[in-house]
């Protein structure tokens, strides 16, 4: 159980993880997976045992969660995100409610971002269209 958790944690400091980059006194991670960003034990979703991150694919958004089985085997769930801000903050409250307080917060985070981004590439697209529409119209003036 947590023993595998801890030699896992010790080899990956230990080695020169693909996905860790060292930035002055920082140790961050790039692996989208990754809820914070920095590379540390109870972020990093190689070693934990149970883990939660927010992704988006195909313009929905999701919630993974994995956890750990008896047997050590792991379990994936896969959960649709509404498309209302709001709601899908609460699902996220709903489903990560017994997890550690940070994956909550990190994914609240991410979360923010995601539909940030889905909101102003829609502002994007509207003003594209307006900007064509505009110039496709033709305009008549008499004299």
């Amino acid at each position: 159980g947590t023993g595998i958790k801890i030699i896992s944690w010790k080899v990956m400091k230990e080695i020169e993880c693909c996905f860790r980059i060292k930035k002055d006194l920082l140790n961050l991670c790039r692996l989208k997976e990754n809820i914070s960003g920095y590379c540390k034990k109870a972020f990093c979703p190689l070693v934990q045992r149970d883990y939660a991150f927010v992704e988006k694919q195909q313009g929905k958004i999701y919630l993974y969660t994995k956890k750990m089985q008896n047997n050590l085997r792991i379990h994936w769930s896969k959960y649709l995100l509404s498309e209302n801000f709001i709601k899908a903050l609460e699902q996220l409250e709903v489903i990560l409610n017994r997890w550690p307080k940070y994956f909550l917060h990190f994914n609240k985070t991410k979360l923010t971002i995601l539909y940030d981004n889905i909101v102003s590439r829609k502002k994007r697209q509207e003003e594209g269209k307006l900007y064509i529409d505009l110039n496709k119209k033709k305009y008549h003036f008499s004299i």
